[in-house]
C-alpha cells in the first residue's frame, strides 16, 4: 500500500508540475494531499482519514477535526495541524 501511495503521490507531482507548461489553465490546490501526506507520515493512514482530508479542503474545519478524532488521530495538535493543513488557499 505504502508504494502505490508513492506513486500516485509522484504521478499527481510530475502532473500538477507540467500542467501550466502544457496549458493556460490554472492549477487546483493540493490541499487535501497535503493533509493526508502529513498524516501519512505521522502513521495515521485510511480512506476515513482521507476523507476527512477532503472535508477540511471544502471548508468543513469542524467535520475534518471531528473526523479525525473519532478515528483516534492524537494528539489533538495533530489534528489541528492536519486541518489546517486542508484549509489552506
Amino acid at each position: 500500500m505504502g508504494f502505490r501511495r508513492i506513486v500516485l503521490f509522484a504521478a499527481l507531482v510530475l502532473g500538477l508540475g507540467t500542467a501550466p507548461a502544457l496549458a493556460a489553465a490554472p492549477v487546483a490546490s493540493a490541499d487535501a494531499l497535503d493533509c493526508i501526506d502529513y498524516l501519512y507520515w505521522k502513521h495515521f493512514d485510511g480512506l476515513i482519514i482521507s476523507h476527512a482530508c477532503v472535508l477540511g479542503e471544502e471548508g468543513n474545519v469542524q467535520a475534518c477535526e471531528s473526523t479525525l478524532t473519532w478515528m483516534n488521530v492524537t494528539p489533538p495538535a495533530v489534528v489541528e495541524e492536519a486541518c489546517e493543513l486542508a484549509t489552506r488557499p
